[in-house]
């Protein structure tokens, strides 16, 4: 038994070690590894490979130097934490199947191209499908009439992101959702006042393992809401509530407070303004953040009623600018009306309503500007026709409500009106015939809009304020959104 060479890299080879190969000629071959074999059979030059033996005597580099140095190196071994990790997380992480880590390592060269400037659009090909879907997309969201503003970005408006062509519809939304979760991404909150709402999003957002920046013009208010976050997490994880696939120590860590709106919108590829609803103020904000912003960052609002041409046509980056409003509280319902104004980019559109999709929302795009858009069109028209019923005392404030939540909620929380009219018959062709004339006759008594003061008004409010004073508000709020997160649970085990 001998030490022999490898025939390819010039290696020692010991005995028991190496693969040996006989060709038909009789000559004998002897290989360190597959590695060398395989550089062999493709016929490749040992002299050009930097780790063969021939290439480093080529290039002086001393072997015998080296193998001195690496028997007399001393190996030192670092201390390695994960904030927030536990021994099971890092156990998962370290056994986690190929193909995600596959998938973590593409994301880190994703990061690369973005922040370091290496590689443009005409690069991005080498990393497949990984790129659609991480790189034009914008949030956007808010609640009604409440204060604040909301900032998010997402990649690029036109900078090296995917080509024109490419499309984001709800299904390719998803086959890139765990892409787009991984992504690094600031998500800035600028709020001028206080809203709960601004929570629910920066919540949210760290939920889908996204960076999340909070400004408020009045720091103060920043302390107060990263508290509030803190205790809304802790105690949505305790009931087992708790929205992503991280701990709520973890999202937590994801949100922090910017000194000033610059440094909050620093990096943010998404601005979600949640100021409440007042036209000139609104119109004061964008023009502010219309100054700071960069080409790529998309600008937001969450007004509920107010149109976004009316404050937002006049900006230089109007073509970013755009309308998402969600239901109150957005965190337990997942709506969100995505309105553009006029000069809004088709391809900004697709990306905030693809964005929503991936961290859990249900966007809905309206096509034209309408006073109110959708949600509060409905909500306005039922308010309006019970406020009639109890003002000419037809029904109770109570009864009204056990109509909508025990009768018609229950259906509506599983399908919408239109489908359920259209089960409720052989088709919507059958009930338009048997029903059109009976739902035009009721529609017609409907009467005149109400002005929603004097009597109707006191009724209601006295009624209210008998069955849940004020004071107990904050407890009902908690006991709805706990029972609302439930039911979201609950259609989502239902319809997988």
């Amino acid at each position: 038994m001998k030490i022999e060479a490898c025939s390819f890299s010039g290696y020692k080879i010991y005995p028991g070690h190496g693969k040996r190969i006989v060709k038909a000629d009789g000559k004998v071959y002897i290989f360190l590894n597959a590695k060398a074999e395989a550089a062999h059979l493709m016929r490749r030059n040992p002299r050009k490979i930097t780790w063969t033996v021939l290439y480093r005597r080529k290039h002086r580099k001393g072997i015998e130097e080296e193998l001195q140095k690496k028997r007399t190196r001393r190996t030192t071994k670092f201390q390695r934490a994960i904030v927030g990790a536990s021994l099971n997380d890092i156990l998962a992480k370290r056994n986690m199947k190929p193909e995600v880590r596959k998938a973590q390592r593409e994301q880190a060269i994703r990061y690369v191209l973005r922040v370091c400037g290496g590689g443009g659009p005409h690069e991005w090909h080498r990393f497949d499908r990984y790129l659609i879907g991480s790189c034009e997309r914008e949030t956007e969201g808010s609640e009604d009439p409440e204060e604040g503003i909301v900032t998010s970005r997402e990649g690029w408006k036109g900078k090296g992101g995917p080509k024109s062509s490419q499309t984001y519809d709800d299904e390719s939304a998803q086959s890139w959702r765990k892409e787009i979760i991984e992504t690094f991404a600031c998500f800035s909150l600028f709020n001028k006042f206080v809203a709960k709402f601004w929570q629910s999003w920066a919540m949210i957002f760290a939920a889908s393992e996204y960076t999340v920046s909070l400004y408020d013009v009045i720091g103060e208010n920043v302390d107060k809401a990263l508290v509030s976050i803190e205790s809304q997490l802790k105690n949505l994880e305790a009931k087992g509530l708790l929205r992503g696939q991280i701990s709520a120590k973890q999202q937590f860590a994801l949100i922090s407070k910017a000194n000033t709106l610059k440094d909050c919108l620093h990096n943010a590829i998404h601005v979600q303004e949640c100021v409440f609803e007042d036209l000139e103020l609104k119109r004061k904000v964008f023009k502010e953040l219309d100054e700071i912003a960069s080409d790529d960052v998309v600008l937001c609002s969450s007004t509920s009623c107010i149109l976004p041409s009316l404050f937002q046509s006049d900006l230089k980056h109007r073509r970013q600018a755009i309308v998402g409003h969600p239901v109150n509280p957005p965190y337990t319902i997942p709506l969100v009306e995505v309105v553009p104004n006029k000069y809004t980019d088709e391809e900004v559109v697709k990306r905030t309503r693809a964005l929503f999709t991936a961290v859990g929302q249900k966007p809905v795009v309206l096509k034209k500007e309408v006073n109110g858009f959708i949600g509060n069109r409905i909500q306005y028209a039922i308010l309006s026709e019970t406020y009639r019923l109890i003002e000419e005392e037809v029904i109770s404030v109570e009864d009204v409500d056990t109509v909508m939540a025990d009768g018609f909620g229950l259906r509506w929380a599983l399908m919408g009106p239109w489908e359920t009219a259209h089960l409720n018959a052989q088709g919507m062709k059958e009930y338009f015939e048997k029903y059109a004339k009976s739902m035009n006759s009721v529609c017609q008594d409907f009467g005149a809009v109400p002005s929603f003061e004097g009597k109707g008004a006191d009724i209601i409010t006295k009624e209210m304020h008998k069955r849940i004073p004020v004071e107990d508000l904050p407890q009902r709020r908690r006991w709805r959104d706990e029972r609302l997160i439930a039911l979201t649970q609950l259609k989502k085990k239902l319809d997988p």
